[in-house]
This record gives C-alpha cells, structure tokens and sequence, in this order.
C-alpha cells in the first residue's frame, strides 16, 4: 500500500494510492481518490493521462473512487 500525501512532491497526476498483492492472484491497483462533490472534484488531465497509461500493462487496474463508490470499492478490494 503506498499513498501520495503530499502531491507537490510526486510526479503530476499520480493517481493518490498503489496497492499490490501477490496472492491469490497478483493485482496492482492504482486509485485516484476524489471527493463526491462533482462540481469541485474534477480529474485533472494528467491523472486521466496517467490512468490510461498505468491500464495498459498486465495485471494492472486503475480506478478513481469517490466516497459514494464504497461498496463497489469493497467488492473490487475482496
């Protein structure tokens, strides 16, 4: 698990939160987490940039997950 907590020191548009595991199955999932308030809480172009090119390579998954995405959250994560 690694989360961005400061973003001025990480490259731009890195999506917030790494997680990998390797058993069962490998995953390594890369999340850009936003707010729900949709007028405010907008993707930048760097993040959707950095989403698609992350999607591209094996066994990667990219998601961007608002509060409102909990329980699909939960299912993705089990």
């Amino acid at each position: 698990y690694y989360h961005t907590h400061r973003s001025q020191n990480s490259p731009s548009g890195f999506p917030d939160t790494v997680l990998l595991r390797l058993e069962p199955k490998k995953r390594l999932i890369f999340a850009e987490l936003k707010t729900d308030d949709l007028k405010v809480s907008q993707p930048s172009i760097d993040q959707w940039f950095w989403l698609y090119m992350l999607q591209q390579l094996p066994f990667v998954e990219c998601y961007m997950w608002r509060p409102s995405d909990r329980d699909e959250i939960e299912v993705i994560l089990l």
